[in-house]
């Protein structure tokens, strides 16, 4: 089967909140519990099927440290797909969470960019910080997608991006003729059925 099209996937956040972990849960099944700090950005891809059709998702790992923040638009200008992620135990990454996604959403990234918010570290549901209501409101608020997952056991990590997939092929905006549902665009760029 050859490759139906690729989408390039940046993800953003907080230093420590475990983007690297998720991009190696996701495209080697693999957790480990110390990983040094991303140097700028990391470069992977992974290839998924939907509905019969490979896709190749390539994955921009941004530093989280705040020296680099400077060149992160760069690597989200051209996203199909820009992933925000935070720690569910820390009230701060939430709140630079927050801080991303209005960056992102100012920014010239393209008209049908996906944008999602991640909480990671749901395994640690005792330290919790950050109700999961709350960040899915939120999301919601700016026309976001809301997942929770753990990067540690691998909870909702293939859930996650089987999704992203299945937005990101056309297929999934084809609406029959005859229906009754409209897609109506967003002032941020995301539709909405």
């Amino acid at each position: 089967m050859d490759i139906y099209k690729r989408y390039k996937v940046a993800i953003l956040g907080d230093l420590s909140v475990g983007k690297s972990s998720i991009i190696t849960r996701f495209v080697h099944d693999k957790f480990e519990d110390f990983v040094s700090s991303t140097i700028g950005a990391a470069f992977i891809s992974k290839k998924i099927t939907i509905d019969d059709k490979i896709i190749k998702l390539d994955f921009w790992d941004t530093a989280g440290q705040e020296r680099y923040r400077s060149l992160i638009p760069m690597y989200y200008r051209d996203a199909a797909v820009v992933i925000i992620v935070y720690d569910i135990t820390s009230m701060d990454s939430f709140d630079n969470a927050k801080i991303w996604a209005s960056e992102v959403s100012r920014e010239k990234i393209p008209e049908k960019c996906i944008i999602v918010i991640v909480g990671n570290k749901s395994d640690n549901s005792t330290n919790r910080k950050i109700d999961f209501e709350e960040a899915s409101s939120y999301a919601k608020s700016m026309d976001f997608i809301h997942a929770e997952v753990s990067a540690k056991t691998g909870d909702g990590i293939l859930e996650l991006f089987n999704s992203i997939g299945e937005i990101l092929l056309p297929s999934s905006l084809q609406i029959p003729k005859d229906s009754k549902i409209f897609l109506e665009k967003k002032k941020n760029n995301s539709w909405c059925f």
